[in-house]
């Protein structure tokens, strides 16, 4: 079994994660890499002049797609494959993810079975091409988009489809939206994208994906106890994170 993990502030995995059994999917022009995706970097091409009104009808055309249709759902990539009490993931133990997505130790990593979050999100999907995930190569971007201008190709496209700009997107996601600068190299993120055409395509059923939860160090016992009650009929592990006396972070299982 392959595992992803997903850090969130505790009243998201309280009142919108494990309240409704869903994972909502981010929209991917608020993801936070300012250079990951801005109108600027949009660009079309072709083996031949298309003319400023057909690119220009293009680039509105992407950037819609892009703004309202394409939505990620950001993991932590797991290399320990399998785990009986997934107290020895290192997935769980990112001090920075705990700092920056986990509210400083105030909120939660989620485990999931990365096979059954996949196929989850397949099944919000109306067309085969219309899902990619990877993980994230981490690289100069700005440089290695210079070596790839153009995320749309004219020639390969209906212009007046959104459904066939959509797929050629997708087509060369690896090239602009699996790749990040080393910067941001400790998220060790693994992607999920999709293309959505209604809000209701928007939210991961999470039925059987979830196998633990990870509480942060600051959460209070009030807390802990009831999620870990609240899990235990669910079957899925309530963990907690702790300091030892040499500030290496652990992880063990709720008292």
């Amino acid at each position: 079994m392959k595992y992803l993990t997903h850090y969130t502030k505790l009243n998201t995995l309280l009142n919108y994660i494990l309240d409704e059994n869903k994972l909502l999917l981010n929209n991917i022009s608020k993801t936070n890499d300012p250079f990951e995706y801005t109108k600027r970097l949009s660009s079309v091409g072709g083996s031949k002049d298309y003319g400023r009104k057909v690119t220009s009808k293009a680039l509105r055309m992407i950037s819609d797609i892009i703004e309202k249709n394409i939505r990620v759902g950001c993991f932590v990539s797991e290399s320990v494959v399998e785990s009986n009490d997934f107290t020895n993931l290192k997935s769980i133990v990112n001090a920075p993810m705990w700092a920056y997505y986990g509210d400083n130790h105030n909120g939660a990593a989620i485990v999931f079975d990365k096979e059954l979050l996949i196929k989850s999100c397949e099944n919000l999907i109306n067309y085969e091409w219309a899902i990619h995930s990877d993980s994230i190569t981490y690289n100069e971007y700005l440089q290695f988009l210079n070596k790839h201008p153009n995320n749309l190709y004219l020639d390969d496209v209906d212009i007046d489809s959104d459904i066939s700009i959509a797929e050629s997107i997708f087509k060369r996601a690896n090239k602009f939206w699996f790749n990040k600068d080393p910067k941001w190299s400790f998220e060790e993120e693994y992607r999920i994208m999709i293309f959505t055409e209604s809000e209701n395509q928007s939210k991961i059923d999470l039925s059987n994906c979830i196998k633990a939860i990870v509480l942060g160090n600051k959460v209070s016992d009030f807390f802990i106890n009831a999620i870990e009650k609240s899990l235990k009929p669910m079957g899925i592990k309530c963990l907690r994170i702790s300091f030892d006396y040499s500030l290496n972070m652990i992880v063990g299982k709720v008292a």
